[in-house]
């Protein structure tokens, strides 16, 4: 993914709807600045504060949460399972349905700070428990007992997806003879329903409309820019 490019999007996006709501209140417009190294920093916001907390550089951890274990990505029987154990709370019950209750009391993951610090001896434990079962079996299990979980898709997935479906996040539009999958806005109105509208227009395909009902112009205009391949 284009991360800086979606990003510097979102937040002018933001910063236009901030101003435009200042000149409603002031009556005076300003210039916005949003640089996309600005924005790429601005979502750093974890590293940077650990770094300058701890004075440790932030290495990449893949899939895993910087802070906070069991919190990543673990392997099934037959594929892999993102699990989100937020608390101690949460710890507790997770330990009971893998039947490791035995970790609760281990001095390495009794608290949240060990589990994180011995985050690749716990891994290796939960991950020999869940290649017991099927990913869809921890699924049902870890759904029933409140366990924040999710299986990895791939982008097949998504377009079979009943949830991408419903939210109308894979659209299909015409382009020639057949139809192109494409994602679909994540903004979602009441009032005012937002659409992809429809594929992109061919060059040209919309000269005339343009020439005429914007410009003003005549067909006899239009008709002489085409004869001098102007249009």
């Amino acid at each position: 993914s284009s991360i800086a490019d979606i990003l510097c999007g979102i937040f002018t996006a933001l910063a236009i709807t901030a101003a435009l709501n200042n000149r409603r209140e002031t009556g005076r417009g300003q210039y916005i600045d949003v640089a996309m190294l600005d924005c790429m920093i601005s979502v750093l916001e974890n590293a940077i504060l650990r770094y300058s907390v701890t004075g440790e550089v932030p290495r990449p951890v893949g899939n895993r949460h910087a802070s906070i274990a069991p919190f990543g990505t673990f392997e099934c029987l037959d594929g892999k399972i993102n699990i989100g154990v937020g608390n101690d709370q949460l710890w507790k019950t997770f330990c009971r349905v893998l039947s490791i209750e035995e970790c609760e009391k281990d001095e390495r993951f009794s608290k949240n700070t060990n589990r994180a610090e011995n985050v690749d001896e716990l891994t290796e434990i939960i991950n020999e428990k869940l290649r017991g079962k099927s990913l869809d079996e921890w699924l049902r299990i870890f759904e029933r007992e409140g366990i924040p979980s999710g299986r990895i898709c791939n982008i097949a997935d998504l377009f079979e997806n009943p949830q991408v479906i419903a939210r109308e996040m894979i659209v299909n539009l015409p382009v020639g003879e057949r139809k192109i999958g494409m994602a679909g806005t994540p903004l979602k109105f009441s009032e005012t329903p937002a659409n992809t509208g429809g594929p992109a227009p061919k060059i040209g395909e919309h000269n005339e409309e343009i020439l005429k009902n914007l410009l003003g112009m005549e067909s006899y205009e239009i008709e002489k820019l085409r004869q001098e391949g102007i249009i």
